[in-house]
Parts: structure tokens; sequence; C-alpha cells
């Protein structure tokens, strides 16, 4: 329950179970393969647009 800790809740007096039962709940599944190409492609065209921004701006 480290979440916890961090949190600053009191971690001794949480009931782990129903802890977990909440976030499995209330959180869905990712996926993982397809976040990471989408954080890919914006970082990369993030890149780009500051890249042609700092050639078109002659004080750079």
């Amino acid at each position: 329950m480290l979440i916890l800790k961090r949190f600053g809740t009191d971690e001794a007096a949480v009931n782990g179970g129903n802890t977990v039962e909440y976030l499995r709940s209330h959180a869905e599944a990712l996926d993982l393969a397809g976040e990471i190409d989408d954080w890919r492609a914006e970082l990369i065209q993030c890149g780009l647009d500051h890249l042609t921004d700092t050639l078109s701006d002659p004080s750079n």
C-alpha cells in the first residue's frame, strides 16, 4: 500500500482488499503499446515543431 503513503493516508487503517477492489472498479485497462506509440508520435511532432519554430525565428 505504498501509494497510500504518498497520499498521506494511514495505510495501517486501510483495508487492502477494499482498496484494490476500488482501484480495479474505477480504473480502465490501457493498451500500453498504443499509448507508447501515441506518446512517441506526439514527442516527435513536438520536436519537429520546436525545430521549425527555431529555424524560422532569426533571433534564436
